[in-house]
């Protein structure tokens, strides 16, 4: 009689233990929330000084088309050159490098303005006041340049923001470089505010 209660008690505290341990087992399968969250399906969120583009591009920080002529042209696949009858290259610096990154260039040509509907347009108002869109526009935003109808100078280019006050690209001063953002805002109308598809800038 003493073993049957006894291997009762047993039985109810295997039972206890065996449900407590489902119970344990169920917590520690079920998922976990993502600390990212509230990232939007189907973008990576990237700091700016970090995408992908920006770290690429910066490579070339410093390339005269001058002086690195014949590197730029294999880099490029064309002259860029003003001086020994090359194109202008501001929009053709970056097709290389958004192509190795995998990005659909096929519309995308050595005129600025064909980077106008490149990736995804950022929710910012390219007619803000000049110090608002210095504070709003992200880094590693690309940035498409126009001529100002009120400007003195006829500048179509586009560049990235970078360092939270620079435009870098190419044929900036027969270079690719790093050039004052607010100058360009302030000479030039902006018309776009892009990023790649599947990136979100933080």
């Amino acid at each position: 009689m003493m073993n049957a209660q006894i291997l009762s008690a047993l039985s109810e505290k295997l039972d206890t233990a065996v449900s407590l341990l489902e119970e344990i087992y169920r917590a520690i399968s079920a998922p976990v929330p993502s600390e990212t969250s509230s990232q939007e399906p189907g973008f990576v969120e990237v700091s700016g000084m970090e995408a992908p583009w920006v770290v690429d591009g910066l490579v070339w920080d410093g390339k005269s088309e001058v002086a690195d002529e014949t590197e730029l042209t294999g880099f490029l696949g064309f002259n860029p050159n003003g001086k020994t009858g090359g194109k202008s290259w501001c929009a053709g610096f970056w097709i290389p490098i958004l192509r190795a990154l995998g990005f659909d260039v096929s519309n995308l040509d050595l005129r600025a303005v064909s980077y106008e509907n490149f990736g995804y347009a950022l929710d910012i108002d390219c007619n803000l006041a000049v110090d608002a869109l210095m504070e709003l526009i992200p880094d590693g935003a690309i940035l498409v340049f126009q001529p100002d109808p009120d400007g003195e100078f006829p500048i179509s280019h586009i560049g990235v923001k970078v360092d939270g006050n620079k435009l870098f690209g190419g044929n900036q001063g027969d270079k690719a470089k790093r050039s004052n953002l607010l100058w360009y805002l302030q000479h030039a109308k902006l018309t776009a505010i892009r990023c790649p598809d599947g990136y979100k800038l933080v």
